[in-house]
């Protein structure tokens, strides 16, 4: 069913910009300034991710489209869901066949929002290249890398979240055996206090593993290397990083009480500040895009994201984009003919729009 709250629209005197960088475009309701840090704060860890794993894929084959919600009014009618009811998120990544969206609240933190972003953008990276990671493994790595930031030409990487250590001191463990058998559908991950232990334990953990313990980052990474290769979770943990989990469950609580941690300092003088290009967006294209967003979340919002469309075409009755984002709606319920009549109508309004292109001739 459709969620009442998913149909709310932003104001029309809203002010939204678009900020390209050379990677990313970002739409956001936050202050310009505050958009334009993260942006460029984005592009530097997106570089030194490049230089730490070579190996790796950063260019991804759909666009990835980046949401800064001013806060968590705005935000709401585009959050997640959980057993009917919105889940208090931060942020999420949500991947789709033409194009990946990342979703955050701007005000978390008053002076930057960067943390969030690099968080969601990791998992864009995971889900690229390593798909198949464990849910605390997946969490715990875009969390060592949510606290990445430059200072005097260093890098540092790593740095202990403060949060989770005040979390772990205050709450009991989960059992490393359950931590690691955690998935999406649990109410660990996705419910209150339960889903803060599940963060800040698997932050601790990851964090553990790659910097605390002997040839740490090359045990995770084989670690992943013999997931890939179809071992079974328990016997992959005990053979890459040689001990049971159990083991390791009592390694954590010693390190969580610790009273330093370590976190990797890297050089990055010849990392250049990276340029963008911000302008201002109409309420129509606001809109539009966001009711995009709102149709990569699934039929349950496809009622929301049409009303969105619909708004948007009164406001400019030539949004081509729009247009296709109706007649998306319509393909995915497989009314094709309905499709095919407003994707063709959308291709003559926006004729060098790439995606209303695509979507026609993918019809067809």
């Amino acid at each position: 069913p459709c969620h009442s709250a998913n149909a709310k629209l932003p104001k029309p005197k809203e002010k939204w910009i678009r900020v390209e960088t050379a990677n990313f475009t970002i739409f956001s309701n936050a202050p310009e300034k505050k958009t334009t840090r993260a942006s460029a704060n984005l592009e530097q860890l997106r570089a030194v991710l490049q230089t730490l794993f070579g190996g790796m894929s950063f260019i991804a084959p759909v666009p990835t489209y980046i949401f800064v919600f001013d806060d968590a009014k705005s935000f709401a009618p585009y959050t997640l869901y959980y057993q009917g009811k919105p889940k208090e998120l931060g942020g999420y990544f949500a991947s789709g066949p033409y194009a990946n969206h990342v979703a955050i609240v701007g005000n978390q933190d008053r002076t930057d929002v960067s943390s969030t972003v690099y968080h969601e953008y990791l998992h864009y990276v995971l889900s690229a290249n390593t798909p198949g990671l464990p849910l605390w493994l997946n969490e715990g790595l875009a969390e060592f890398y949510s606290s990445f930031y430059i200072e005097d030409g260093v890098a540092k990487i790593g740095y202990p979240v403060g949060n989770h250590i005040r979390w772990l001191r205050d709450h009991s463990l989960i059992p490393i055996e359950e931590l690691v058998a955690i998935g999406r559908d649990s109410p660990d991950y996705n419910e209150g206090t339960r889903r803060g232990s599940f963060y800040a334990q698997s932050w601790a953990l990851t964090h553990m593993l790659i910097l605390d313990r002997p040839d740490g980052a090359s045990r995770t990474a084989a670690y992943i290397d013999l997931l890939e290769r179809g071992v079974a979770d328990d016997q992959a943990f005990q053979r890459a990083f040689g001990a049971t989990t159990t083991e390791i469950g009592k390694e954590l609580r010693r390190y969580v009480e610790a009273r330093r941690m370590r976190f990797i300092n890297m050089p990055v003088a010849d990392i250049a500040k990276s340029s963008s290009t911000v302008t201002s967006m109409t309420y129509a294209e606001a809109l539009q895009h966001l009711g995009s967003l709102l149709t990569s979340r699934g039929p349950e919002r496809h009622g929301a994201a049409a009303e969105h469309f619909r708004v948007s075409l009164e406001h400019d009755p030539a949004n081509g984009p729009a247009l296709a984002g109706l007649g998306r709606i319509d393909e995915l319920a497989d009314r094709d003919d309905a499709a095919l009549a407003l994707y063709r109508r959308a291709a003559k309004l926006a004729p060098d729009d790439f995606m209303v292109q695509f979507l026609l001739g993918n019809l067809l």
